[in-house]
């Protein structure tokens, strides 16, 4: 894995990005169950892992909300754009306040 990647999830600064600042954040994540998982990442315990890291990273934030879905998997765009769009306006109103 990425030094990056990693040092994106502890929300150290990354060389040539800045701190995240006090900003609304919203992050869509996906923890649909597979009915036959290939991966032991997509078993039901893996894909509760996954979405409860996903909520306590974006909830870190003094301003993040985190969406986790099951109806999706990793492109909610494209599953549930619907929800995606209401996400997106939400977002954008609490950007306004």
């Amino acid at each position: 894995m990425s030094n990056q990647y990693l040092d994106f999830w502890a929300k150290r600064p990354l060389p040539d990005y800045p701190q995240i600042p006090d900003i609304p954040v919203t992050v869509i994540a996906s923890i649909k169950k597979y009915e036959k998982p290939p991966l032991l990442f997509f078993t039901d315990e893996a894909r509760r892992m996954w979405g409860q890291l996903h909520f306590n990273w974006v909830n870190s934030f003094p301003q993040g909300k985190a969406v986790l879905t099951e109806k999706s998997y990793h492109y909610p765009q494209n599953d549930e754009p619907e929800m995606v769009v209401l996400e997106i306006i939400d977002l954008l109103e609490r950007v306004k306040r």
